[in-house]
């Protein structure tokens, strides 16, 4: 009982739209996961509550600077602007980045191909790719200002519009590169 008051003290530490959000999820699945660690023995347990204890502190002081940043960089930033920006910051561990910058151009590049292929394409099509680019830029926004609630909700959106343009690539017969299928009739 001490453990769990601890942890929630330390949630306190949290900005509180931040603890408004998560912090009973948070507190669930941490007595959830203390109980199992619990039946493992001491020396698991221990471990665990060092660790999730340490993480809250850690993970407090990662929301207030972020927050912190987010708040110094908010001065009307493009949707995709804020979209390199995290790009640049998703750079994974033993990938240069000159390697990095690359293949974020041939993402740029595919982009830009897409688009020039557009134009042979049925209006149906090419206003649910761009819903898409909406939504994606809506959902990127979210989570850009730490608003997950909505970021799962454009998600959600984003893959109804993704099985929507499915179908209707099977409809018009196209493929994924934006180019019709031969058929044999």
């Amino acid at each position: 009982m001490e453990l769990k008051r601890a942890y929630d003290i330390l949630l306190r530490l949290y900005p509180a739209d931040y603890r408004a959000l998560f912090a009973a999820e948070m507190l669930t699945a941490f007595e959830e996961a203390a109980e199992e660690r619990r039946e493992r023995g001491c020396a698991v347990f221990a471990r665990f509550v060092l660790a999730e204890l340490a993480g809250l502190v850690i993970g407090a002081w990662a929301e207030w600077s972020a927050k912190f940043t987010q708040d110094a960089c908010q001065s009307n930033i493009s949707a995709s602007a804020k979209a390199h920006w995290l790009l640049l910051r998703m750079r994974p561990l033993g990938v240069s980045r000159d390697a990095f910058y690359k293949i974020i151009d041939l993402v740029d590049e595919s982009g830009m191909r897409a688009n020039f292929h557009q134009k042979a394409l049925p209006d149906e099509v090419i206003e649910a790719q761009e819903r898409i680019l909406f939504i994606l830029s809506r959902l990127v926004d979210a989570i850009f200002n730490h608003e997950f609630e909505k970021a799962r909700f454009y998600s959600d959106h984003e893959s109804r519009e993704r099985e929507n343009l499915r179908l209707l690539r099977e409809k018009y017969k196209i493929d994924e590169r934006g180019q019709a299928c031969l058929s044999d009739t």
